[in-house]
């Protein structure tokens, strides 16, 4: 299993980096591997909630459906997608500070039967992929906060 554990802080409020993290179409915006990402079924931040992910990863392009498993407004969500070949998790956390908020994203990656012979392949690739997906989380997250932005619903 590949995993990455990620950290941004920022100064909008707790509830807004939530509401910006719970819609998992945000991913588009700070992630370079997310090609396309869409809103299937329900509402962001909701226990039910489907999304398709477009997902660039080792020179292909595949489409994961994820679900809202968990959601704890405005401590934590966590996502799940699977396929016959992989399986993945996705947790946010976002926790209070004075001022703004700091953020935290665990994401791990599962490759299904043979696949898993891979793992270690995968874990060096799958880092590369989560420090750049956390920069741009970074950069994003200051960007809305020196706008005063606020980033409570994505596209």
């Amino acid at each position: 299993m590949a995993t990455y554990n990620g950290t941004a802080e920022s100064n909008l409020r707790q509830d807004d980096a939530w509401c910006y993290l719970a819609d998992l179409r945000s991913t588009k915006e700070w992630d370079p591997s997310v090609v396309a990402a869409r809103l299937v079924r329900g509402e962001p931040g909701e226990v039910g909630s489907r999304y398709e992910l477009e997902v660039s990863f080792a020179g292909r392009t595949v489409t994961l459906p994820y679900e809202t498993v968990e959601s704890e407004r405005p401590r934590r969500v966590v996502f799940e997608a699977q396929t016959g070949s992989i399986s993945v998790r996705d947790e946010a956390t976002v926790r209070e500070l004075a001022p703004g908020s700091g953020v935290s994203w665990k994401a791990s990656l599962r490759l299904q039967g043979i696949r898993r012979l891979l793992d270690p392949v995968l874990q060096l690739a799958f880092g590369r992929l989560g420090r750049r997906a956390e920069e741009g989380l970074r950069e994003r997250l200051a960007a809305a906060a020196s706008r005063e932005e606020r980033i409570g619903s994505a596209p």
